[in-house]
């Protein structure tokens, strides 16, 4: 599946010319280092990527993501 144009690399020269980078959001210009971007490519949509457990740490992460609506457990 393709890397989604936003998130593609553009530190070489002739990159904005395919559009690399172009609407990418920085996380850390935002409140809480979120900004509800897509990272996976439109074919992977649905696609469970990370599930976080119900403990330690990954219950708080879980917490999180529902908190922004992008699931949990």
């Amino acid at each position: 599946m393709p890397v989604p144009v936003h998130l593609r690399d553009t530190s070489y020269k002739g990159s904005e010319r395919f559009g690399s980078g172009v609407g990418y959001l920085y996380p850390h210009d935002y409140p809480g280092h979120y900004v509800p971007q897509r990272y996976l490519p439109i074919e992977a949509a649905g696609t469970p990527y990370y599930v976080p457990s119900d403990q330690g740490q990954e219950a708080r992460i879980a917490e999180r993501k529902r908190e922004r609506g992008d699931g949990g457990r």
